[in-house]
């Protein structure tokens, strides 16, 4: 054995160098005698991942030290893939502390980030207690072909239940998670069928038959068949995991990952994707694929109860094969309402348009104001119950068919309002990973529509008693929750690059460089994106540019963040400031104040940052532009009446 070096980076380096030069013996020894076989490609990380399985299965045959011969060249050949990733930036090491103390890591160059480490060997040990094939692929697909290669975040278009739609016969929304989770209990059903002459129990035995029926029947049926045949193994594999070691089915749609656009089971920090087993047993044919991943979740399991963690075992219940789904109080509330309504609408509501739009729900407003006095409860409303109902049923029916959500009930909230009727509300479906989906993620009814009659947030010496535009307001801020929290992060993430990219020039100088490149790259732009016409500096021009904001980018994230269109963004940023300031020219003017804001201004009158309101466009089908103009136009009039 070598002597170490007392710094770990040199000794790093000095491993690296003695395992690279161990490794074409490793090629003749593990790797099938071919050198081409391991260009550090993502198919050389399957062939690793069997050698593995079928040589090393335990992580105790991997550590003991008769076995360094194949450990170390191969935790070398691992490191190397992340560390060519990005050479300049990092380098191999010693860890000297923490629980990988004594191992060789891949570490980032700069000691302020030197504890951003990658362990190889650790990954090696990982590989059999998980049993999936897909595994070290899954991990070092990033450096080797990411599949996500924008400046900004991936999990802004992520989520653990993929898409949804609405289902006009349940009434509801469903996500695809739902509908896998809907159909597996049949798919089971199907499966059984098919092999009846095997228990399907969830034991290891039962894999390895399912496994020898799929390897046999992928390739002897028609392709409709074939599709149906692979959800019922799917499902049934899937179920076999969750059943032994605990865990959820989700559905991956993380643009990142290479199980996008699968079920998906998941638990703790592992995540499977029985279709990916399908593939590898077709490949391998060693009919060991289901059954070595079910081993390992079993060992995982016994371990997992060794040590009193009981907690980490458990498994979300599957609809059709442990419980019948039954609609909650609020749901149940809701239906009898919704078979309720045309009554309703005969006795209050006849003549007006009931479709479920933000207009109705001004209908609603005044419907409100008409039968409810200025600063009451409209849980005190003088028609009675069967109005307030079917009032509080039409606003939560609208707001949950704008955007995924549902009906749902808060016993504290309804105690504190004074009856049941003040639980009721509509709850956004959240993605499981539960980021950030924006502001409000859930509406009280009763609370809403008692802001219609007694507008308390409304504050001034022209304080009004009544508020109808307040339901279509709310309606507005719900189904953008999403997309303004969107903005608002893209908007942070912009200014914070700027920020690290800034300029050692004055404040003066920046802005006037900045709009001199401005003025003269305009007609260039202008010819680009239009003619002389459509930019004429007019009002009507912000619904041409709201236009091609869209055509140059289809979400916040690519129009403000991705470097592609950074100078269209200057252009129209400086265009729409340059149409509001010539408004008002004696009043407004552009500034640019480094501590206030990396990115130029307009202050006088108002202040705004052009760039920014750009991006507000996605906030509504059309006119976003111009309604912040007529928002400053309104709070101006509003000033000097």
């Amino acid at each position: 054995m070598s002597e170490q070096l007392d710094d770990p980076v040199a000794d790093g380096h000095a491993w690296a160098q003695r395992q690279q030069s161990a490794f074409p013996e490793w090629v003749t020894r593990y790797g099938g005698g071919d050198p081409g076989r391991w260009d550090y490609g993502l198919d050389s990380i399957n062939t690793l991942s069997y050698l593995i399985f079928d040589h090393f299965p335990t992580t105790e045959s991997i550590d003991d030290p008769d076995n360094a011969g194949f450990s170390d060249p191969a935790a070398w050949y691992l490191g190397e893939i992340i560390r060519r990733s990005d050479p300049k930036k990092l380098c191999w090491s010693r860890q000297d502390y923490g629980p990988d103390a004594g191992d060789y890591v891949v570490r980032h160059t700069a000691k302020t980030r030197a504890s951003e480490t990658h362990n190889p060997r650790a990954h090696i040990r990982f590989t059999p207690s998980f049993g999936d094939p897909l595994w070290l692929r899954s991990y070092y697909v990033s450096y080797v072909a990411p599949l996500w290669d924008k400046p900004w975040p991936p999990w802004i278009f992520a989520s653990e239940t993929g898409s949804w739609s609405w289902d006009e016969a349940g009434q509801r929304w469903v996500s695809q998670r739902d509908q896998w989770l809907g159909n597996i209990a049949s798919l089971l059903g199907m499966l059984a069928a098919q092999l009846s002459d095997t228990a399907l129990d969830y034991s290891t035995a039962s894999l390895e038959a399912v496994e020898a029926f799929t390897v046999t029947s992928i390739g002897t049926n028609d392709a409709a068949q074939v599709g149906t045949l692979r959800d019922a193994v799917v499902a049934y594999v899937g179920e076999c995991l969750l059943r032994t070691g605990g865990g959820r089915w989700i559905w991956d749609i993380h643009p990142e990952h290479l199980i996008s656009g699968f079920p998906v089971v998941e638990r703790s920090v592992t995540r499977v994707s029985p279709a990916h087993l399908i593939e590898f047993a077709l490949a391998r044919r060693d009919g060991q694929t289901f059954a070595r991943i079910h081993r390992a979740w079993i060992a995982d399991a016994e371990d997992r109860r060794r040590r009193g963690d009981q907690h980490s075992l458990q498994r979300e219940l599957t609809p059709g094969l442990d419980y019948t789904p039954e609609p909650s109080h609020a749901e149940q509330w809701a239906s009898r309402q919704r078979s309720r309504f045309p009554e309703w609408v005969a006795r209050y509501g006849a003549g007006c348009q009931w479709d479920f739009s933000a207009d109705s729900l001004d209908v609603i407003a005044r419907i409100v104001l008409e039968h409810c006095p200025a600063g009451s409860s409209v849980l005190h409303a003088p028609p009675g119950e069967d109005f307030l109902d079917g009032v509080l049923w039409y606003l939560g029916e609208t707001l949950r068919r704008a955007k995924p959500s549902r009906w749902s009930f808060s016993a504290n909230v309804a105690d504190i309002g004074g009856g049941s009727r003040a639980g009721l509300q509509i709850s956004a479906n959240l993605p499981y990973d539960v980021y950030d989906i924006g502001y409000p993620m859930a509406v009280y009814l009763v609370q809403e529509l008692d802001l219609v009659v007694r507008p308390r947030m409304i504050t001034g010496p022209d304080q009004p008693e009544t508020n109808p535009r307040r339901l279509s307001d709310t309606f507005e801020s719900w189904i953008t929750a999403t997309i303004r929290e969107r903005i608002s992060k893209s908007q942070k993430r912009r200014e914070q690059a700027k920020r690290r990219s800034g300029s050692k020039r004055s404040d003066e100088e920046t802005l006037a460089r900045w709009l001199d490149a401005r003025t003269k790259a305009f007609p260039e732009w202008q010819h680009q994106f239009g003619s002389a016409s459509d930019w004429d500096f007019s009002i009507d021009s912000l619904d041409k540019l709201d236009a091609v904001i869209r055509q140059v980018a289809a979400g916040p994230e690519e129009l403000l963040e991705d470097k592609a269109n950074a100078d269209f963004v200057d252009g129209a940023a400086w265009y729409f400031g340059e149409v509001l300031r010539r408004r008002h020219p004696d009043h407004v003017r552009w500034g640019y104040e480094r501590h206030y804001h990396p990115e130029p201004c307009l202050l006088g009158w108002f202040d705004t940052i052009p760039a920014e309101h750009l991006a507000t466009v996605y906030t509504k089908d059309c006119g976003a532009l111009r309604k912040r103009y007529e928002t400053i136009r309104a709070h101006r009039e509003g000033r000097t009446e």
